[in-house]
């Protein structure tokens, strides 16, 4: 099951960006859009972190300068499904669907050569 909402420090951790980095991306791009629940955190959307995560993409590894990334994400690059599933870091629920996908495969393999 994936989550909801992503809270700034999970963001953070999970992309390797520091919190800074996020709230400054936040005045520059407007698909990053934070929500404030109960309290004064930040939380954003699977969506809007998806949307982070090929922002650091474009930025950090296509090397792209913040205009030409908003140009790229104005353009639809963000639909793009290579460019924002090859960095987006699985979540721990699917990296643990992965794992069981895995494990019930080996074990119809081992039931095979019994």
């Amino acid at each position: 099951m994936e989550k909801l909402y992503y809270t700034i420090t999970e963001v953070s951790k999970l992309l390797d960006i520091k919190p800074y980095v996020i709230r400054y991306w936040e005045t520059e791009f407007p698909q990053i859009k934070k929500s404030r629940k109960s309290g004064r955190n930040r939380r954003y959307s699977a969506k809007e972190f998806e949307t982070i995560s090929l922002i650091k993409h474009l930025l950090y590894d296509k090397k792209y300068t913040i205009k030409g990334a908003k140009q790229a994400l104005q353009d639809g690059i963000e639909d793009q499904s290579t460019t924002s599933k090859i960095d987006t870091p699985l979540t721990p629920q699917e990296q643990l669907k992965n794992i069981k996908s895995l494990l019930s495969n080996i074990k119809q393999l081992v039931q095979q050569f019994k």
